[in-house]
């Protein structure tokens, strides 16, 4: 797509192979085409692409996006005019270490988990890590209801879930003594 003038931009919305934050996507994308334009190379391909890197991935999916879908005048970079979507990443989480390059940390090793904060069009909405103004478990059966309605419109069965979920609740509840030991000998740190 670059050797023919094409901005490629990413976007995850069909979460089938691969996780849909960008994080995966990105570490995805640079894999993918490093593995394909060495193969080329190695087979003897005289006009294997250039390889790609961070920058140009974290372009694909901020800038190259933003002006794919017609708003890289509000969106897409730091720029003053401009929505103040911005995140801050936990650059001392033990996956980031050592951090030599920011953007290569960004692209090959960051998780949506290292996020410590998101402002989107200038309002927080995530701090210390947690989403701010959801109802997470409120979301959650949200998703669970939307799934059992889905599944019994097309007729799919869904109890292994189930049964795993009532199975996983069952350990949970006849070890519960262990787990609050654990948590109690992580707590005072003995």
């Amino acid at each position: 797509a670059l050797d023919h003038g094409i901005r490629p931009c990413l976007s995850g919305d069909v979460e089938v192979c691969l996780a849909g934050d960008m994080f995966t996507q990105m570490r995805a994308t640079l894999t993918t085409q490093r593995m394909l334009a060495k193969a080329r190379k190695y087979r003897g391909g005289a006009n294997a692409p250039a390889l790609i890197d961070h920058r140009d991935v974290l372009a694909f999916t901020t800038r190259h996006a933003a002006e794919a879908i017609g708003l890289a005048d509000r969106i897409g970079t730091l720029s003053p005019g401009k929505y103040a979507d911005l995140i801050a990443i936990r650059a001392e989480d033990l996956n980031n270490m050592p951090v030599n390059n920011a953007i290569g940390t960004i692209v090959l090793a960051t998780e949506s988990r290292n996020i410590d904060m998101v402002f989107v069009a200038g309002r927080l909405r995530k701090w210390q890590g947690r989403l701010v103004g959801h109802d997470i478990d409120a979301l959650r059966t949200m998703v669970r209801d939307s799934r059992d309605h889905i599944a019994s419109k097309v007729g799919f069965d869904i109890r292994p879930t189930r049964e795993i979920r009532l199975r996983h609740d069952e350990i949970q509840h006849r070890h519960q003594g262990s787990f609050d030991a654990i948590d109690d000998l992580l707590t005072r740190g003995t």
